[in-house]
């Protein structure tokens, strides 16, 4: 598929533009020339402007090397010194305090058309602008508009240090009352604390166990022993020998041991004469031996029984009295740390409400304006130029069209 293309010839429009050009270049020195008269009949207003400058805070107070508390006197920023000199209640205030008054400046939304205040980014310098017709009195306004938001800075600062110093020190107060509540019920607590009472009859039941177990055990060991003997001295006939009936002698000495916390020592030689006792008699004591052993395990593991209870409950009640007390000396170890803590921050925002600079001050003031502005005047100039010139070829085509058509 072939596409055809026409050509556009711009050619003629330019030859007319060339043919036209004394009153195109006319109409547009017309309407330059009239923006000019226009511009020279209206009133002339001067721009006068002061810079201020935020300043870095005069003193960083940590009195605590230890504490995460610094406190920076004088701390501040632009966009907030901005707000706080174009507020209504700030203009107000400047528009009250000119004496005499500008004339035509009556309202606060007349008084918004005269000033501006601007920053660059990242700029430390805050520009106060006032464009008035009169230069003495511009710049008169201007200074007195710096000077006023300096004040005004300083006043909303000042009275934050005030508010937050009032807050510190009420939390401190506060927090002062809680610590000597805490104290007071840590030693009515302290006076009747039995911990050590409960802690000594748990030693105690903790001993008496390791006794009963230490008895059980060796019990055990010599019902052993016994139950062996008695089987020898029943397989046997005859009297007893003298090394059977040291035996037995012994037998019966370690049980009463085992049955008291002391010991009996025998002492035998060679000469040492033992009475002859018949193996039935003697096979009935080993007998009376092996009951009272029974007996006396029976009573063990009674006493050992009622022993857990005891100790679970006493473990208990321990367990209690130190967790009440630790919960009080940790609520106390807070409190302490609080008072602490809150005592070196009232100290802190007491000097730095005490200090008088505001965080920003006056870098220079401004001079009285020796050339009206002039940069709108120019730029009006130019558009009306171009507006003409615009115009002028638009009537330029249209009216070689219509003689065309004619």
């Amino acid at each position: 598929m072939e596409y055809e293309y026409e050509e556009f010839d711009l050619r003629p429009f330019i030859e007319l533009m060339l043919k036209q050009w004394k009153f195109i270049v006319g109409t547009a020195v017309g309407f330059a020339v009239v923006a000019l008269i226009i511009a020279k009949l209206m009133p002339s207003s001067y721009q006068a402007t002061a810079l201020l400058a935020e300043t870095d805070p005069q003193a960083k107070i940590q009195l605590d090397p230890n504490a995460n508390i610094v406190a920076a006197v004088n701390g501040g920023n632009i966009p907030t010194y901005i707000s706080i000199a174009t507020s209504d209640d700030a203009l107000q205030q400047l528009l009250n305090s000119i004496n005499p008054p500008l004339d035509g400046v009556v309202t606060l939304a007349d008084m918004r058309k005269l000033v501006e205040a601007k920053t660059d980014k990242n700029s430390q310098i805050v520009e106060l602008s006032v464009t008035y017709a009169d230069p003495g009195r511009t710049a008169e306004v201007v200074n007195l508009w710096a000077a006023q938001s300096i004040t005004d800075v300083h006043a909303f600062y000042s009275g934050q240090n005030d508010q937050q110093l009032a807050f510190l020190e009420e939390q401190l107060a506060t927090t002062l009352i809680s610590q000597e509540e805490t104290t007071v019920e840590l030693v009515d607590f302290q006076s009747n604390n039995s911990a050590s009472v409960v802690t000594n009859k748990l030693n105690a039941l903790n001993t008496a166990q390791v006794k009963y177990l230490k008895q059980q055990n060796e019990l055990t060991r010599l019902m052993g022993s016994i139950t062996a003997l008695r089987v020898q001295l029943g397989k046997q006939s005859g009297p007893l020998s003298a090394a059977e009936q040291l035996t037995i002698l012994v037998l019966n000495t370690q049980v009463f041991d085992a049955q008291n916390d002391f010991t009996i020592q025998l002492q035998a030689n060679a000469e040492s004469e033992i009475s002859e006792i018949g193996r039935a008699e003697q096979i009935a004591q080993l007998d009376a031996l092996i009951a009272t052993i029974d007996s006396q395990q029976a009573q063990i593991e009674e006493d050992l029984d009622a022993l857990p209870p005891q100790i679970l409950v006493l473990q208990e009640e321990k367990q209690s009295i130190e967790a009440e007390l630790n919960s009080l000396m940790q609520k106390q170890n807070l409190l302490n740390e609080t008072v602490s803590v809150l005592s070196r921050k009232v100290e802190e925002e007491r000097i730095a409400s005490q200090n008088v600079d505001s965080g920003i001050r006056l870098v220079s003031k401004a001079a009285v304006p020796e050339e009206p502005e002039n940069s709108s005047t120019l730029v009006s100039i130019i558009l009306a130029a171009i507006i003409g010139g615009m115009l002028s070829v638009g009537y330029v085509f249209a009216r070689d069209w219509w003689q065309v058509e004619e």
